[in-house]
């Protein structure tokens, strides 16, 4: 499998978005103590706290995502929430409105919390696992690493962390539910090396 990404964080997290959650926190659950080795750095994932305001507001996606506030996922989000101290808090709430005027002068649909993960992770010098196209599109504006969620399966795999069948699993998930990412097919085969889905080899590996 070759790896056509990176992660660069001192802190060693990576930050997740709504969309990448909502694809992954369920099948993959506990998610947040799942660790990703590459070479001899070890990075976990961590996610905001105000990542579910869109979703209380939002009956579709509470019925699409009845788990999101079962005790087992509550407990996990509250290992994975991210600490940001004052001075980031500080620094974060004055580039958002910068950047989010800029992803409008862009052309691109990124909410203000979108451009708020955005900005928490270029302070914070985390790589961005996200979908959304117009987010991944202003992340290389700002030269910040990010990841899909297929790419994100694949470290999870090469790592240990999940079998081939859990990544099955997930992507069926995706599919049943009709929230599939786009050109996930293209980036699945770019990761894993094949066609989607994978020969498994009579195990689950």
């Amino acid at each position: 499998m070759q790896r056509r990404f990176t992660l660069i964080s001192p802190k060693k997290k990576y930050l997740i978005d709504s969309n990448t959650y909502f694809r992954l926190g369920d099948n993959l659950c506990p998610l947040f103590p799942k660790i990703i080795t590459l070479g001899k750095e070890s990075f976990c994932a961590c996610i905001l706290g105000g990542t579910f305001q869109e979703y209380l507001y939002q009956p579709r996606l509470q019925s699409k995502f009845d788990w999101v506030f079962t005790t087992r996922h509550v407990a996990d989000r509250k290992q994975g929430k991210l600490r940001i101290q004052k001075h980031e808090a500080s620094s974060i709430k004055g580039k958002k409105e910068f950047v989010y005027e800029g992803s409008k002068d862009m052309g691109l649909g990124c909410s203000p919390f979108d451009v708020e993960c955005l900005v928490t992770a270029m302070e914070k010098k985390l790589a961005l696992v996200t979908d959304d196209l117009d987010l991944v599109r202003l992340a290389k504006e700002y030269d910040c690493p990010v990841l899909s969620s297929i790419q994100l399966l694949g470290l999870l795999y090469e790592s240990s962390q999940i079998s081939k069948q859990d990544i099955v699993d997930t992507i069926d998930i995706w599919i049943w539910l009709e929230d599939v990412p786009s050109q996930w097919q293209k980036d699945y085969a770019s990761v894993f090396g094949e066609k989607y889905p994978p020969t498994m080899k009579g195990d689950s590996d």
